[in-house]
């Protein structure tokens, strides 16, 4: 990939440079030095539609780009998504996504039946995108519906990163004077200004162009061969390496890809074809892979609020520090590109001793292997596994000898940011789904995939059971959630655990009656518990009054937050202070990777369409996540219609190997 990366900057650089003195590509170089060093990544997602229903999947695609250069990547090898609730950071899912053999980052969600109503938010970010700060992270808002629908009010989300600033005058030069836009094509004729060596440099994604002073000439850019929208110009001194002027220019109008969706509307299971070509501004075809979502049109609607990839990648420019690099400042890395999975750790003496020549014995639960390592005289390791989700390991530290008397074996905890959606948020606008969405969707929940109709929920009438609570007031809870319910079993860590039972708004946990503290390292530990090891929780939903007799207080909104009493199996192994079960031995159930999910997008024969009797009332007709385009621009695809669709929506997105920005979106009738 550096390679490659030192590649493309050469062609862009035979392409664009005139005949430069040394002095002006050393300049050059500084810039080019620190993209290399501090190269960006963008995420953008792609989802199937825009709205859901409980119990239904959210089918996406993570598009991973190099902002510079504007091509695919995957220097990093595991991209995160985050679905978030409509409060500040409630947590509903958190999935690692492990990029295939072609590079391509994609998977589903699961919704939970009982969600409730509301606009959520699904956050894709890298571990190296936590470099420069969360506005930088990709953000999609969707709208999912619960089983009692109402009008919701949806947020608009500001376009991350900084905003693009017309002009930044450093010494009162008038950049606009220099540089205009006419015809396609920027003309930039860099002024004389005395007692300084001047020169000028244009920066966009994948180019870099220095242009000497001359008071004569005027240099012309033809906008079509950018790959950015956004242009970012300055004056530079080359004799003190200081930044004079800066000024960002937006085209407006430049070319897009050609995109070509063909295809003929078919209804009740017959077999429908698209053909798809994609060609440059110029007419040459555009190779790739591609996502794309067939939808029924009569029940989903393009949301002409949503931020589509091409706007999104257009209005995104790498934000080019000329200052710092004139200085030789590179920012602070504390996150390197993610190419593999870690579990990291030390061993020590329980009494604060150092542990001499210790021994780590790890067994893989799921596989059932076991590996012995000896750290030499390190008490720090690091652990490479790749391993997906829900896969469990067993630690144990030992002395040279084999014993374990005093020895203790910490294991640290995975770290994830914490997001802050309402910083993201400008405004909020009614939005109202199509009246038939609600309907043919719970109608094709009736019929699972086994084969069998899901009735409703019985309603049971006579005497209520009685369940004897376990919270210390032995007090009647809001809900209890016990060891036969498969919910505790699907989550890898209690946020994500928390997310799946609905328990939100928490202002006070209880373990084993036990009240966990309100610092990080308290709330840290419990977090670090492992779902497997609960059995039972008892929630008390918010402004419950019972809740005053924990200790919770209202806050200054008058609400009163939940509490949650957890309770944990005999014996288990819980990564709490002063009650682990064995220092020397730890459990841990990371966040692994999810395993690869693909549509299922049934075929009918012509000979075989009776003998499927379960009715097909299919929002989401055909999703793929990777349709290579080749080097004609030219692919076709095949999927059946279902019982009452009659029009379709069809969504292709994607970016081209050559970083061409690909976006179309057709109604086929």
């Amino acid at each position: 990939m550096k390679i490659l990366y030192n590649i493309l900057f050469a062609v862009f650089l035979g392409a664009w440079l005139p005949t430069m003195s040394q002095d002006t590509l050393s300049i050059q170089n500084m810039v080019l030095d620190y993209y290399k060093k501090v190269p960006k990544e963008k995420a953008f997602i792609q989802t199937d539609k825009p709205y859901y229903l409980s119990g239904d999947t959210i089918w996406y695609r993570v598009h991973l780009v190099d902002l510079m250069t504007g091509i695919p990547v995957c220097r990093s090898k595991y991209v995160y998504i985050e679905l978030l609730g409509n409060d500040t950071d409630e947590l509903v899912e958190r999935q690692m996504v492990k990029c295939d053999s072609d590079g391509v980052f994609d998977n589903a969600i699961f919704l939970n039946k009982n969600i409730p109503d509301g606009i959520y938010t699904l956050v894709a970010y890298t571990q190296w995108m936590r470099n420069f700060g969360e506005e930088n992270f990709c953000y999609k808002t969707l709208q999912i519906v619960g089983d009692t629908h109402t009008a919701i009010k949806k947020r608009s989300m500001k376009m991350p990163g900084r905003p693009v600033a017309e002009k930044n005058n450093r010494e009162g030069q008038d950049l606009k004077a220099w540089t205009t836009e006419r015809d396609g094509k920027i003309l930039i004729q860099p002024p004389a200004i005395e007692g300084k060596d001047v020169v000028a440099m244009l920066v966009a994604s994948g180019e870099i162009l220095e242009l000497e002073q001359n008071d004569d000439k005027i240099y012309s850019i033809d906008t079509h061969k950018l790959n950015s929208n956004l242009v970012h110009l300055a004056l530079i001194d080359r004799k003190s390496l200081s930044v004079i002027d800066e000024y960002r220019l937006e085209i407006e109008d430049r070319d897009k890809a050609e995109v070509t969706i063909k295809g003929k509307a078919r209804k009740e299971r017959e077999s429908m074809t698209l053909d798809i070509d994609v060609k440059d501004a110029s007419g040459q075809p555009l190779s790739g892979l591609f996502s794309l979502s067939v939808t029924d049109y009569d029940v989903v609607k393009p949301d002409s609020s949503e931020a589509v990839l091409i706007d999104s990648f257009r209005h995104t420019t790498y934000d080019t520090p000329l200052a710092d690099i004139l200085r030789g400042q590179y920012p602070k890395i504390d996150y390197g590109f993610q190419t593999r999975q870690l579990i990291t750790g030390s061993v020590h003496g329980t009494i604060g001793n150092r542990v001499k020549h210790p021994r780590l014995i790890v067994v893989n639960t799921t596989k059932g292997l076991r590996h012995e390592f000896e750290l030499g005289d390190s008490s720090r390791f690091m652990l490479q596994v790749d391993c997906p989700e829900n896969t469990t390991f067993v630690l144990e530290a030992t002395r040279k000898s084999g014993g374990t008397g005093l020895v203790q074996l910490d294991i640290d905890p995975q770290n994830f940011p914490k997001l802050k959606m309402p910083a993201l948020c400008e405004a909020c606008t009614e939005i109202k789904l199509p009246e038939n969405f609600v309907s043919q969707s719970r109608r094709q929940h009736t019929f699972n995939s086994s084969g069998y109709i899901e009735l409703p929920e019985i309603v049971k009438t006579g005497k209520k059971r009685i369940h004897k609570y376990n919270n210390w007031g032995g007090v009647e809870a809001s809900y209890v959630f016990g060891e036969d319910d498969p919910r505790l079993g699907r989550a890898t860590t209690m946020r994500e655990l928390f997310g799946l039972l609905g328990i939100r708004n928490v202002g006070k946990i209880f373990v084993d009656n036990i009240p966990v503290g309100d610092d990080e390292d308290d709330q840290a530990d419990f977090y670090y518990i492992n779902p497997t090891d609960i059995k039972s929780i008892e929630y008390f939903s918010k402004n419950n009054p019972i809740n005053n007799l924990f200790g919770v207080n209202p806050t200054r909104n008058g609400v009163v937050p939940s509490v949650v009493f957890v309770f944990i199996k005999d014996g288990s192994e819980v990564m709490r202070k002063g009650s682990r079960y064995r220092p020397s031995m730890a459990v841990v159930r990371q966040l692994g990777y999810r395993n690869p999910i693909k549509f299922f997008s049934p075929k009918y024969e012509e000979t075989d369409k009776e003998s499927f009797s379960l009715p097909d009332f299919r929002t989401t007709l055909y999703w793929n996540p990777k349709v290579e385009i080749n080097e004609t621009g030219h692919t076709k695809l095949e999927f059946c219609a279902s019982d009452i669709s009659k029009s379709y929506l069809v969504t292709l997105e994607g970016i081209s190997n050559s970083g061409v920005v690909v976006y179309k979106q057709v109604i086929i009738l």
